[in-house]
């Protein structure tokens, strides 16, 4: 199987999680942070999260093969 450019979803808030999406914009697989840091609704950089989807993809060892990083933050607003 031939390893694709990726990307590297992030949830920065409420119930911080990370994903992989293909290239054609399918979710091959995702973690919230709480699983592995065992922390209620954890808010922040989902650090073992990211380490996880990367490790089980192969991408680990391939980190330039993750073309985009896109981040999402529930908490901001443009309400001023």
């Amino acid at each position: 199987e031939d390893i694709t450019n990726v990307i590297l979803g992030l949830n920065l808030s409420h119930n911080s999680s990370a994903a992989l999406l293909d290239d054609s914009g399918k979710v091959s697989m995702a973690i919230e942070e709480e699983r592995l840091s065992r922390i209620k609704n954890h808010i922040g950089i989902p650090l073992q999260a990211i380490q996880e989807v990367l490790k089980i993809s192969d991408y680990k060892d391939n980190p330039e093969l993750i073309d985009k990083y896109l981040g999402i933050d529930e908490d901001s607003s443009d309400d001023e």
